[in-house]
């Protein structure tokens, strides 16, 4: 008698750490909410201004048309704005109800559109429909293993520092307190980065962005 009820409580607390860990979600399930998403997105990006390296300099942690559901699901949406309250960047964002962060993100500026893929602590960034590579523990590496750029958590108190093919190209502000008024998102910005050395740090500094938003 002890065995068999050993073996049913043994079985129920299996099952109950299976559901805590939550079921990976399915190939097709993913596909269906990233073009739920999308058209969401696509929404809210008739709102966005043209991107320059001026509003790079504004944009903040300020949002509109912010929402944030947070259960074993957690869904968020919104559009990143200016100091000034001008809407800069859109995006959307579904982690499934697993122990380990496992999410689609997607964001967008009025010239490029950012697809993230994440499971734990690995990122599969997108960038127009182009792979851009892979982020993990801080390093971005392309298809080929190169690095593209790296995120440095330590050499300043608050924020991030983000290098791109070896020369820092600025840091996200990692402020305390993200939801106050007009915080900055960027700092100590390099003015003279290239177009393509701005799409790399955006890849991840607006990924960056969105996980200190979403602690606050």
């Amino acid at each position: 008698m002890f065995g068999i009820g050993a073996a049913v409580v043994a079985a129920i607390g299996l099952t109950i750490y299976g559901i805590s860990k939550g079921t990976p979600p399915s190939r097709k399930k993913v596909q269906a909410d990233l073009a739920a998403m999308k058209a969401d997105l696509k929404t809210l990006a008739e709102h966005l201004i043209p991107w320059n390296a001026k509003e790079r300099e504004l944009l903040s942690y300020n949002q509109t048309h912010s929402e944030v559901k947070k259960g074993r699901t957690i869904i968020a949406r919104g559009i990143f704005t200016s100091i000034y309250e001008e809407p800069l960047i859109a995006y959307s964002y579904k982690r499934y109800p697993q122990e380990r962060e496992n999410a689609l993100f997607i964001a967008r500026s009025s010239n490029r559109s950012f697809l993230y893929r994440i499971k734990a602590d690995a990122a599969t960034i997108y960038m127009n429909n182009q792979l851009v590579g892979l982020y993990e523990n801080g390093v971005l590496k392309n298809s080929k293993e190169q690095i593209l750029a790296k995120a440095d958590f330590k050499s300043m108190k608050e924020n991030i520092e983000i290098w791109v093919e070896g020369k820092s190209m600025g840091a996200v502000a990692n402020p305390s307190n993200p939801s106050a008024i007009n915080i900055r998102a960027f700092d100590i910005l390099d003015s003279s980065m290239s177009n393509r050395q701005e799409s790399i740090f955006l890849a991840v500094a607006i990924l960056e962005i969105l996980r200190i938003s979403l602690k606050s």
